[in-house]
This record gives C-alpha cells, sequence and structure tokens, in this order.
C-alpha cells in the first residue's frame, strides 16, 4: 500500500506547487533591474507579508549594495535596510582572493561588513579532494550571541543518480585544520605532543610567537605552565 501511497503524494505535491506558481504573477518574484536592499525594501517588506515568509536569504549581498562594497557607508546602509525586515536572515557574501602576507579574510576585504554582523560563517574548501567529493569547512568568525570558534566539516558526495551531504571530521583533513582558530590548533597539538615551548608551538601552527603568546594570555586557565613550557 505505501509504495503506491508515497509516489501520490509526491505527485500531489508537485501539482500543488505548479498551480501556486502558475497562479502568483512571475514579476512578484522576478525583477527586471538590481536596486540596492535599501531601494528595494518596500518591495521586500511586502512580499514576505504577503506569503508569510519567516526567513530570508540574500544572494549576493554584492548587487544589494548601495556605493561601494568596501566602504563603511555602504555596508552601514545595507545593515540598516536589513534591521527593518521582520524575519531573520542570511546574507551570502564572497571574499578577495588571498593575498600575498596573509591576514585576516574579511568580507569584500572590509572590516565593516563583520562590524555589522551579527554572526558569521567562513566556508573554505578543500582544494585537494577525493574523486567524486568535495570536502569544506564552515568556520565561525563572529557570534554576538556567545563564544565564536565553532567550526564544522562536511562532504558532498556525488555518485550517478545521488548527491549526499556528510558531516566530516575537520581535523582529518590537514588543509581544512589550518584553517581552525589557533586557540583550537594549539590545544590539539598540545594534547597530540605534549607540552612545549611557544617557539615550537608557533612554528607547528604557522603563527608568530607573539600571537601564541596573546593567544595564551586571553585563554591562561586552560592552559599549566612548567618548566618554560606549555
Amino acid at each position: 500500500f505505501s509504495s503506491l501511497l508515497y509516489p501520490f503524494i509526491n505527485f500531489a505535491i508537485l501539482v500543488g506547487g505548479l498551480f501556486f506558481l502558475l497562479r502568483t504573477p512571475t514579476k512578484v518574484f522576478v525583477r527586471g533591474r538590481h536596486d540596492s536592499l535599501k531601494d528595494e525594501l518596500d518591495h521586500i517588506s511586502e512580499v514576505l507579508t504577503r506569503f508569510q515568509c519567516r526567513y530570508l536569504v540574500c544572494d549576493s549581498i554584492g548587487w544589494a549594495l548601495d556605493g561601494a562594497a568596501e566602504s563603511q557607508e555602504a555596508a552601514a546602509t545595507y545593515f540598516r535596510a536589513a534591521r527593518q525586515l521582520t524575519v531573520g536572515s542570511l546574507h551570502i557574501a564572497h571574499i578577495p582572493k588571498p593575498q600575498e602576507g596573509g591576514g585576516r579574510k574579511e568580507i569584500f576585504g572590509s572590516t565593516f561588513f563583520r562590524a555589522g554582523a551579527r554572526s558569521t560563517w567562513f566556508i573554505e574548501k578543500a582544494t585537494e579532494n577525493p574523486p567524486g567529493q568535495i570536502r569544506f569547512g564552515l568556520h565561525q568568525r563572529k557570534n554576538q550571541d556567545g563564544e565564536d570558534g565553532t567550526s564544522l566539516g562536511y562532504a558532498i558526495l556525488f555518485e550517478k543518480h545521488k548527491t549526499f551531504l556528510q558531516s566530516l571530521d575537520i581535523n582529518s583533513v590537514d588543509e581544512l585544520a589550518a584553517q581552525l582558530p589557533l586557540l583550537t590548533r594549539l590545544k590539539r597539538f598540545i594534547r597530540e605532543h605534549g607540552a612545549k615551548t611557544v617557539k615550537e608551538l608557533g612554528e607547528e601552527t604557522d603563527a608568530t610567537k607573539a600571537t601564541v603568546r596573546a593567544v595564551l594570555s586571553k585563554h591562561k586557565s586552560q592552559f599549566l605552565r612548567l618548566n618554560g613550557k606549555v
């Protein structure tokens, strides 16, 4: 009986979805031009209310900015508009390609978007992956409601007729583990290799001695110093 019921349910959902789309004017969802979020705020609010939407995804922020992406004014205007909406929202953006010398990655290379966001997550894809897989890490760089530093690993598996998403131990992929917060990497290295000097910890984590000392000092209750080692 169930083998007959499930296809019928799927078919009914498909028909219902098509009926909804066909009875709703396409112009409600499709815009003929790209305006900033500030300029589209009234229209978006109307759509959210009309269809009782509870969440909004903006992809990508770059198309919805009013001004240069790296400017403080563009970030401030965007977030002022976003916070006038009455639903939760996810805003997707891009970061510039890595430059020589490294440094912290920022949205559009600007600190203003990080400052305005309540929570930021960065996606890092592994450059080397097994056949039929894409492995990536999600790293929380800011969390206004608590401590940041959460990192999650996932793998997308591609098969002939199916695609799967499965969790992944981020420490099992060196390239992804290297993107973990320094505090997490220090704890892992000490746990696996025993007490080390600040110099040795810096060499292992590719961090300067000053940076390692700063992290150890900030989280001194989590470490034990003995005979010049941590």
